[in-house]
């Protein structure tokens, strides 16, 4: 198995050796050199040149941010793996994109998963990065990452007319008639789009609001825009019929 090249980029320094220790102790069958900078700027240019296998990154830094960092590195040749002390919001955030993760103080646990997660991924795309920014920000959202053998795909938000349950994966139904499968269950996309305009109506769909043609109140049945018919559960009937004013 390759050995593997780290650099580490935090501008809290003792948070920085103790990712470091935690390397050295729990990952050396995989990690086997790691360099530490704590001035994000003197990183860059060593980072070119080093070229690591990974990458982990601090996010808010007072010289440059961890997406500031990067802009400068692209073209990305290497998978990253941020170190944030960020709320569940950023955590949602990561997630949204498909981008790997460790929460301050690291876990042990994590730190080896995220790791062994990271061996088989590719380098960050633009648009991942890009999609991470602007959902910390607070601006509209409009693509949604999803994890695939071959790498990262995008799906628009606003092509998803509906997504169905399938056990511990997710059927995304588009507006072209594409069916994708992804490996997430409901529950984990029900709370990454709890904020856009989607609503979980049953145990088995997710709805987007925007693709909605009919409700049978007597049936309680959705029709879609592609003419597919999904069943809302009594309560969620009645919330639609409130909020969005489905008489």
């Amino acid at each position: 198995m390759k050995y593997l090249k780290a650099i580490l980029v935090d501008d809290e320094f003792d948070a920085l050796s103790l990712l470091q220790i935690q390397i050295a102790k729990y990952c050396p069958h995989i990690i086997n050199s790691v360099t530490t900078f704590s001035d994000p700027e003197m990183a860059v240019e060593s980072i070119k040149q080093l070229k690591p296998d990974i990458l982990f990154l601090d996010i808010v830094m007072p010289s440059m941010t961890g997406f500031e960092l990067l802009t400068q590195l692209l073209p990305l040749r290497f998978p990253v793996i941020f170190v944030t002390a960020y709320n569940q919001f950023a955590i949602k955030a990561f997630k949204f994109n498909a981008i790997d993760y460790l929460v301050k103080p690291v876990d042990a646990t994590d730190l080896v998963e995220a790791v062994m997660r990271i061996q088989e991924k590719k380098a960050l795309d633009n648009t991942q990065i890009d999609g991470l920014s602007a959902f910390l920000k607070g601006e509209e959202v409009k693509k949604m990452a999803i994890s695939t053998q071959q790498g990262v795909s995008f799906i628009d938000l606003d092509q998803i007319i509906y997504i169905e349950a399938d056990s511990n994966y997710s059927t995304v139904i588009l507006i072209s008639g594409k069916r994708i499968i992804i490996s997430k269950t409901l529950k984990e996309l029900e709370e990454l789009l709890e904020e856009s305009h989607f609503l979980r109506i049953h145990r088995q769909y997710i709805i987007n609001l925007n693709h909605v043609e009919h409700l049978d109140r007597t049936k309680s049945i959705l029709r879609m825009i592609n003419k597919d018919e999904v069943l809302v559960s009594r309560n969620i009937k009645d919330k639609l019929m409130t909020l969005y004013k489905w008489i």
